[in-house]
């Protein structure tokens, strides 16, 4: 699936990325209510915020430059091109860990397991919809064919054609993990 939205120039603007960018302006709104609620206060959340996705993108494509070099020529492309190679979930979690620690040590946020707390849902929803992005990049599927009709149909598998024009089903384990985050989101909400 073509995954350009729009090329204007040089800029050119991606679906999964307006997908992803939807999810993190969801998550926000949705982690800084549920901290102003319980905090009284936003401001912390909305300083956090920032740092937070910063540190997570950095990290995120590190640790993929790391385990996959070989996709990127070099460690500055894997930091500053994001149409190539993609990201390792790990570092979101990394990302958002050290920017609660930089918070609290620097005296915005006296109780960082309070903000972590209260950022637990919005990270589920940027989860999904970092998966949910999938759908147009074409990774995050499963590599083993499903010989089963059962399992063939769309929400499922996706179907992938080689270069010889054979039909094999793939998982779409995106698709998996998004719905398990939507679980674990009213989870985590009780």
């Amino acid at each position: 699936m073509d995954n350009v939205l729009f090329s204007i120039g040089s800029l050119t603007v991606f679906k999964s990325a307006i997908v992803i960018a939807f999810g993190i302006i969801i998550a926000s709104f949705v982690s800084v209510k549920l901290y102003e609620k319980r905090a009284g206060e936003a401001e912390s959340m909305l300083v956090f915020l920032p740092i937070a996705y910063f540190l997570s993108v950095l990290f995120a494509r590190l640790l993929h430059w790391y385990f996959t070099e070989f996709a990127y020529e070099n460690l500055w492309q894997a930091l500053t091109d994001f149409s190539v190679g993609s990201f390792a979930m790990a570092g979101l979690i990394i990302g958002v860990w050290l920017a609660a620690f930089i918070v609290s040590k620097i005296g915005i946020c006296e109780n960082k397991g309070k903000l972590l707390d209260c950022l637990a849902p919005g990270l589920c929803i940027v989860v999904m919809f970092i998966r949910l992005g999938c759908f147009w990049t074409g990774s995050c599927i499963g590599n083993r064919n499903i010989q089963s009709k059962l399992f063939q149909w769309s929400p499922l598998c996706i179907p992938v054609t080689d270069n010889a024009g054979n039909t094999d089903y793939r998982l779409r384990v995106y698709f998996m993990e998004a719905v398990l985050m939507v679980v674990l989101l009213v989870v985590v909400l009780i």
